[in-house]
């Protein structure tokens, strides 16, 4: 319940070890209290077991805490994976990602549902999609109960994140270890994306449907009652930019005014990009300190 605290996402690309603590120091010289346990970073700690200790090492050593998490994505490991030989690997991916993060007390993670938008994938049937993702849902959410964490899928602009599929998932799994992660600049595609003839929305649906995208722009109204988590940056409506709030078109006064009154919320996360931006972290963190000034004591 708000106020809850701030995250930042920083990119903890692969192989940005050795600059991993200046990272760290930076933000925390910005006023950062808490950072966002990456894919990147779980991915670091599947493939090179040590690092756990070493990252562990590094945030208490710059006085950081992780409060949320992102689990690895993309094709292979979305819920919506196709391939029936592969699947078993990919929940076993996503269990010890949630074990990773419940290793650092993190309490959500958002796990990617999966798109139809490639043209691989834009050639099976909607239903093939759905299915495969309930069946992971009730594959993983034992291992999320039994770590006290929530599972959160997030609105991106496909046919398989609309509000109205997540919420149908929702009430299929109706467990608190199942809530939502709501993305601002996801939600700003889907509602205004339509003055861009070859915005993201655009492009995707026609892979998959001769009809255009259902513009919506009630995203966050729906999720609503059931979001954990938020990844919030900025965009023109066109792509996928994340940007600093302010720079585009979201409607932050109806952003910040759902998510206080969001009763599952736990935290306020910036996903905005920092580094390829070359974003100074003290004007990241003054900004959401701005927009939610009742955060900053956590």
């Amino acid at each position: 319940m708000y106020p809850v605290p701030l995250t930042y996402f920083c990119n903890f690309d692969m192989n940005m070890r050795e600059i991993r603590p200046w990272l760290m120091a930076e933000m925390v010289s910005a006023g950062a209290k808490h950072l966002v346990l990456t894919d990147s970073l779980i991915r670091d700690i599947m493939q090179d077991a040590p690092q756990l200790d070493e990252i562990e090492k590094e945030m208490k050593d710059a006085g950081l805490d992780f409060i949320d998490s992102h689990a690895p994505f993309g094709i292979e490991t979305d819920m919506n994976l196709q391939v029936r030989s592969q699947r078993k690997i990919m929940f076993a991916r996503q269990k010890l990602a949630m074990e990773i993060a419940a290793y650092f007390g993190v309490k959500s993670i958002t796990i990617h549902v999966g798109n139809n938008r490639t043209q691989e994938l834009a050639t099976l049937p909607l239903q093939n999609h759905i299915d495969a993702v309930t069946e992971s849902l009730e594959q993983l959410l034992p291992t999320a109960e039994e770590l006290g964490m929530t599972i959160c899928i997030e609105n991106i602009w496909t046919q398989t994140t609309t509000p109205e599929r997540l919420i149908a998932w929702k009430k299929m799994f109706p467990t608190d270890a199942l809530g939502f992660c709501f993305d601002a600049g996801h939600a700003n595609i889907m509602g205004n994306g339509k003055i861009h003839e070859e915005s993201a929305a655009h492009t995707s649906w026609r892979y998959t449907t001769p009809n255009t995208p259902p513009w919506d722009d009630q995203v966050i109204d729906k999720m609503q009652s059931d979001i954990v988590t938020c990844h919030l940056h900025d965009n023109n409506a066109e792509l996928d930019q994340h940007q600093l709030p302010g720079t585009g078109c979201v409607n932050w006064q109806n952003v910040r005014e759902k998510l206080m009154n969001a009763p599952r919320l736990q935290c306020i996360q910036s996903e905005v990009s920092i580094l390829p931006g070359k974003l100074p972290m003290n004007k990241l963190v003054s900004t959401f300190e701005k927009l939610f000034p009742e955060c900053q004591r956590y």
